[in-house]
């Protein structure tokens, strides 16, 4: 960080770009981590909403999206608290508390989006991309072949196929042979 002297006499430190990009970096590590421990924990596999879908039953909301909201504004609360008063927080605190109101909205914009029945369309528009990507890489692969060299321009030479099969089948009581052989 650059420190800057403000007119007053004191002293302002300020984030520049590549600390900035660091700092943006790190939290969508933060989130991405979060998001999967957090969601194995309060559900399954086949519903990332059951705790909010089951949260209706509870309380005063009867929109999933809602009881998202409502647990959300417990962080928002705790951060325009931290906003107002001049008190230093740690890295730790301000991490966990703004973390945790950016989840919930990454939260409430899935729910939003299956309800919206968007959640099929994204799915497909990544498809289309994946197979878009694929087809271009099979095309300049192809383009390459054809001009007899590889990806970094160097002859290509043909190697022998292997059967996969092969390699891959394990001898008769594999299982057996392995264990006793500790």
């Amino acid at each position: 960080m650059q420190t800057l002297a403000c007119p007053s006499g004191s002293k302002l430190n300020v984030m520049n770009r590549k600390e900035f990009n660091q700092l943006v970096d790190k939290r969508k590590e933060l989130i991405e981590s979060v998001l999967q421990k957090k969601g194995a924990e309060y559900s399954g596999d086949a519903n990332v909403f059951h705790n909010f879908e089951e949260g209706t039953k509870i309380s005063f909301h009867s929109k999933r999206e809602m009881v998202a909201w409502e647990y959300m504004t417990k962080h928002l609360q705790s951060i325009r608290d931290m906003i107002s008063d001049d008190k230093a927080y740690s890295e730790h605190i301000i991490r966990e508390k703004f973390g945790d109101a950016i989840n919930y909205l990454i939260l409430m914009e899935a729910m939003m989006i299956e309800s919206n029945g968007l959640h099929s369309r994204f799915c497909d528009a990544i498809k289309e991309t994946s197979a878009k990507a694929e087809k271009k890489i099979n095309d300049l692969y192809n383009a390459q072949k054809e001009r007899g060299v590889n990806q970094l321009g160097l002859p290509h030479f043909q190697i022998p196929t292997i059967n996969k099969m092969k390699i891959q089948q394990l001898p008769p009581n594999y299982d057996e042979w392995y264990y006793s052989s500790y």
